[in-house]
């Protein structure tokens, strides 16, 4: 995938790698003031967004095969956010 480029969902893909904010729908579950949002199985690279505009919030990824991933994301040479 990392290598890839997305193979044939390039597009998909390439934002994946960029910060990108929390989906307003989830954002606008979160408390008033500084907040802390906990991906749980959060994969390669999490799919909930990392930062919300204007907003304190800390997002913290938990993934039991980060090992793993960050083994293939290295080989790549990716850089995720």
């Amino acid at each position: 995938m990392f290598v890839s480029g997305g193979l044939s969902w390039p597009e998909e893909f390439a934002p994946r790698l960029r910060p990108q904010p929390l989906a307003d729908w989830l954002a606008a579950m979160l408390p008033p003031g500084a907040a802390r949002v906990l991906d749980v199985g959060a994969g390669p690279n999490t799919g909930f967004g990392t930062f919300v505009p204007g907003r304190g919030v800390e997002f913290v990824a938990v993934e039991p095969l980060a090992d793993i991933y960050a083994a293939i994301i290295a080989t790549a040479g990716v850089t995720v956010p």
